[in-house]
Parts: C-alpha cells; structure tokens; sequence
C-alpha cells in the first residue's frame, strides 16, 4: 500500500514537474522585466534633463571626494570584497541613470538611497556634474577573479539567465 502511495506521489510530482519548471521561468522573467519597466516617468525626467545640463568638473570632483570616496574609493576605483563597484571611466549616462534609479528608489540600495537623498547630491546638476567626473577618470584595469567555488552559477546565470537548479 505505501509503495503504491509513493508511486502514485512520484507520478503526480513527475507530471507537475514541466509546470513548476514553466511557473518558475515565468517568475524569473516577470522580475526581469519589471527591471525595465521599473523605471519611472519622474526618474526618467530627471535623466533627461542631468544629460541636457552642461557639467561642472571641478564641482563634480568637489560632491565625489565628500560623498562617495569613503566607499569607493580616492581613484573611484570600488572595493570588489566588499561589492562596492569601480566607477571611474563608466559611461555618464549609465552613471546618471544608476543615480538617478537610487534617488528614486527605483534600485534597491539603501546605502545609496541615504547618499543620493541628500540635498547636494539629489539635483539634476549634481546628478551630471557627478557622472562627467567619474566618466572622466581613468577605469579599473584590474581583473577581478574568484575562487572557482561558482563557476557552474556563473556560467549558467551568463549563458542562460537562470542558476543550474532552474534548468534541471
């Protein structure tokens, strides 16, 4: 009797199986795409006008040094161990957008969301004087490398979207 229970549990799980597979890929892209779809009208004003404003470099060196150095870095060069990224040499407008993502809370950081809600950072003038500073200096040359212990998570999330347990 138990044996036909555990038999009759395992035909059941193994029909369900293509259903959670689809539910789980269909949560997975639901989440992907809120990503872009996040951004709002607001936040996309504020981008829009940080990138038709002529930049302040030396005011841009000026809000880096007080509000950003202590976490990223003298050169703007991130702190991998501690998942702080390089900034230097990044494209202004991808660095106006991120700022822009954590002054509306459109990006989950709340480290950043205290940084860029202070009133010297959460201009669109600071936004682009900020951006064109670091876009300015000179990137991070350094390689970053692990220690091999996620190479199948890695490989998987970069060829497919998804860790290894999603596509089994």
């Amino acid at each position: 009797m138990r044996s036909m229970r555990m038999r009759t549990a395992g035909l059941r799980l193994h029909t369900l199986w293509p259903w959670l597979v689809a539910l789980a890929l269909l949560i997975v892209l639901a989440l992907w795409g809120r990503s872009a779809a996040g951004q709002t009208e607001r936040g996309s004003e504020i981008i829009e006008r940080a990138l038709r404003l002529e930049p302040d470099l030396k005011r841009g060196a000026a809000l880096y040094r007080e509000h950003c150095a202590s976490c990223h870095g003298k050169q703007a060069q991130g702190n991998p161990r501690a998942v702080v990224p390089s900034l230097a040499g990044q494209v202004t407008s991808y660095l106006i957008k991120q700022l822009a993502d954590f002054a509306e809370g459109d990006r989950d950081a709340p480290e950043m969301h205290r940084i860029v809600a202070l009133k010297q950072l959460s201009t669109p003038q600071a936004l682009r004087d900020l951006a064109t500073h670091l876009s300015q200096a000179p990137p991070n040359m350094s390689v970053e490398t692990g220690d091999g212990a996620n190479l199948e998570l890695g490989e998987s999330v970069v060829r497919f979207g998804l860790p290894p347990c999603c596509l089994q």
